[in-house]
Formats: C-alpha cells, sequence, structure tokens
C-alpha cells in the first residue's frame, strides 16, 4: 500500500480583503487576486506530487457573493487536475454553506465530488497502487451548525484506507466560532486512517499518531490577525504501508506577516527610518509567495511616537522608499517604548543624574509633556502654577518612580509636611 494525497481547507475564495489599509489601487488589485491564485499554486503542487486525490475540507468561498473570476478559476483548476486523473472531493463549510443556495455540485466538473448535507457520504476510488479508498465527509446544511456532526459518520470499513473529511471544532480555540462541536475521542472512535480537518486557519496537528487528526489551515492568509500571518498552504499525506506521514506545502501567494524592530539606542529620525528600512527589506518572502502585506512592530527609546502622526508618517515613508522593490507593502506601524532595563551600575548613574537635576529643572520638562498631550488649557498651565514645595515633591516623586523601575519594588509613598499630593 503506497499512494499520496492532498488534504487543504478554507480557500476563502473571493475574500474582500477590507481591513487592508492601502489607499493604493495597484495595492488592493494584487491582494485581491491572492486567494484564486493560491488555488493555483494548490493544483500545482498536487500535480507535482503526483497525489491521486484531492480533499478540500470546507470553506471553499469566504461568503454567499461569488464573483465571477472566483468562478472561473475554481471550474478552470479543478479541471486541469480532472485532467491528469486527480479526482476531487469537497466539503462545504461555514462560509459557503448550502442553505445560501450555491450548491458546487453543479457548478465543478465531473472530476469533483461534493458531500451532502445532513447525512455523510462516502465515496470511493482506488489508489495508483490498487488500494482501495473511501472518503467519508459532509457538508454544511446551514452556516451556524452548532451539532456535533461525528454521528453521521459510520464506522470504518476494515477493508479500506478510510479518510475522514469534516468542517468542525476540535475542543476550544478562541480565535474561530465554535462550529459542528466535537472531540478527539470521538473521532479516533470512528477507527479512520486519517482526519482532514477544516475551519481552523492556523495549521494544527491535534494527533501525529495513528489516526492523523490534523488541520491543515488556510491556503492564504486573509489579514494580519495571528492566525493569518506567516507561510500558508497545504498538507501532503503519503501512505506508505502502516505509516501515514503528513507535510506542510506553501501555496500563499501573499504572506501577511509581523516584523519586530528594536531600536536599542535613539540618534535622530533618520536613523530611525533607515534602520526600519534595512529590517524590511531584509524579509525574506516564504516559498511560493509574491508579494507580502506587513505590520512592523517597532520598539523605539525615545519620545518621537508622542506625535500622534509620527507611526502613519514612518509608514507612508517607508512604502515610498520601498517602491521599488514592488513586492512588500508596510500595511501599519505599532510603536512601544522598552522599559528601563535593570543593570549593574544603574544606582550610580541615577544618583549622579540626581545631583544634576534640580525641582526646578522639572518645570519645563513638565512643561513639555503636558503640552504633547494636548490637554485642556486648565491642566497644561499646572507646571507654571507649581510652587516650590509641589516641584521638591515632584522630584521627589521622580525619584522613587525611577528607584522602582530598577529595583522592581514598589515606589514609596513620598509627602512633604504642608503639600497635598496630587
Amino acid at each position: 500500500m503506497s499512494f499520496r494525497f492532498l488534504h487543504a481547507s478554507d480557500l476563502h475564495l473571493d475574500t474582500p480583503f477590507s481591513g487592508l489599509r492601502s489607499s493604493d489601487d495597484g495595492v488592493g488589485a494584487r491582494v485581491a487576486l491572492a486567494t484564486t491564485r493560491s488555488l493555483q499554486n494548490l493544483c500545482d503542487v498536487a500535480i507535482e506530487r503526483e497525489v491521486d486525490f484531492v480533499v478540500l475540507a470546507g470553506d471553499i468561498y469566504d461568503g454567499p457573493r461569488r464573483g465571477l473570476h472566483g468562478e472561473h478559476v475554481l471550474r478552470t483548476e479543478l479541471a486541469r487536475l480532472g485532467r491528469e486523473g486527480i479526482t476531487v472531493y469537497l466539503a462545504q463549510g461555514n462560509h459557503d454553506p448550502i442553505e445560501d443556495g450555491y450548491h458546487l455540485q453543479s457548478r465543478v466538473p465531473d472530476n469533483v465530488s461534493v458531500f451532502p448535507p445532513k447525512v455523510a457520504a462516502t465515496y470511493k476510488l482506488r489508489s495508483s497502487d490498487g488500494t482501495a479508498v473511501h472518503i467519508v465527509g459532509v457538508s454544511f446544511g446551514v452556516r451556524h451548525e452548532l451539532e456535533d456532526l461525528t454521528p453521521l459518520f459510520p464506522l470504518r470499513d476494515e477493508s479500506a484506507f478510510t479518510v475522514g473529511v469534516l468542517h468542525c471544532s476540535v475542543g476550544t480555540n478562541s480565535e474561530h466560532e465554535r462550529y459542528a462541536p466535537t472531540s478527539l475521542d470521538r473521532l479516533i472512535a470512528l477507527n479512520y486512517d486519517y482526519w482532514a480537518l477544516g475551519h481552523i486557519h492556523r495549521r494544527t496537528t491535534l494527533r501525529e499518531a495513528l489516526p492523523p487528526i490534523i488541520y491543515s489551515g488556510n491556503t492564504q492568509g486573509l489579514s494580519l490577525k495571528p492566525s493569518e500571518r506567516g507561510p500558508k498552504g497545504v498538507t501532503i499525506v503519503t501512505v506508505d504501508g502502516d505509516m501515514v506521514t503528513a507535510e506542510f506545502a506553501p501555496t500563499g501567494d501573499v504572506c501577511f506577516d509581523l516584523i519586530s524592530i528594536r531600536i536599542s539606542s535613539y540618534e535622530d529620525i533618520e536613523q530611525v527610518v533607515e534602520e526600519s528600512l534595512l529590517a524590511v527589506r531584509e524579509y525574506e518572502l516564504p516559498p511560493m509567495a509574491t508579494f507580502a502585506v506587513l505590520r512592523v512592530a517597532l520598539e523605539i527609546p525615545c519620545p518621537a511616537h508622542r506625535r500622534r502622526s509620527f507611526a502613519a508618517e514612518l509608514r507612508s515613508e517607508l512604502n515610498a522608499l520601498l517602491a521599488p522593490l514592488d513586492d512588500r507593502y508596510i500595511d501599519s506601524v505599532e510603536l512601544t517604548t522598552p522599559r528601563v532595563a535593570r543593570s549593574e551600575g544603574l544606582a550610580e548613574t541615577l544618583e549622579g543624574f540626581l545631583q544634576t537635576v534640580s525641582p526646578e529643572d522639572l518645570r519645563p520638562l513638565l512643561a513639555e509633556t503636558l503640552d504633547s498631550l494636548r490637554l485642556p488649557s486648565v491642566l497644561a498651565d499646572v507646571a507654571e502654577s507649581l510652587d516650590e514645595p509641589g516641584l521638591a515633591l515632584l522630584h521627589a516623586q521622580a525619584h522613587d518612580l525611577v528607584v522602582s523601575l530598577i529595583s522592581g519594588e514598589q515606589p514609596s509613598e513620598a509627602k512633604e509636611e504642608g503639600v497635598e499630593q496630587w
């Protein structure tokens, strides 16, 4: 017994990518084609790896609105697999349930079988080496399928290698709504040889031992959410005797990803731009990806981010400088400031600092800070209205706060006689 098949799910054809922040029509048009191009990549992988069949575990479309381009590419690519002798077994999920009046069986070529709702269907074939294979699955009849669908599945026929195809939630997962909930124990109890699951977009192996139970993840990332980032693709399953092995094969055309940049010492804005640009340029696109939409998480030890527009200005500047590359786009920049680090000698450094900064020196610093916060004028004038005891108290509290950041201890209650806390 030796053969190979491809397991994929969550193609989400015709995804609108409405969360993209780009005002550039070229970027929007480029990303809009990602799901259909990933389908073309999927079929390329299936042909190159000489699989016997393909199983698609739900959410072929993103929603009830199906575009002409997505439907055309789906029919064309599935027919291409048919010409190579590859059959396809397809389930519809919560994003494309049959209740929407869009039963895919009437819209796909003859080499494709679509699982019905409400009852599990079994499709039988012989692999290239003559092995009897049964593929059992069910489609969502309604979008909000809240019942466990595993009772619809028959026990394994001992005479055949059996693949279960199910769009479902196994256990708990906060990243996705809980549809067709079930458990590992219920899947294992059916004694199948492999479970091809869909619905969870992050590739996840629930069980490596027989039977392998795997979420292949989506074929194309859809946003900058953590579950959508990084390489996306399909699972190639190889059966060799009693061994069943699964490997990842990339298909994502556009990669959504996060780049973390830490600037350890701040010199000027030009330095921030240069170091950020270098990091983004050094980002390597995953195999098969031709474009990247990136979020930059920038840790910077300076007050530049006090300007509310700084992140947006930096994003625009970086995109302008990246334009010649034409294969990456920065969707957003997030700024953070590192906490004070603990190290030897900080106590001496702090002591020297406090000797050079008097309470009166705090007045212009406080005024600048309050002004940057754009507070009402009454509050912004606090710096000018503080008397000497008030400044002395502020100086003492600043001392305690810095010491607490270094030592990890809570700051003491600094209070000078005759001066109210504020």
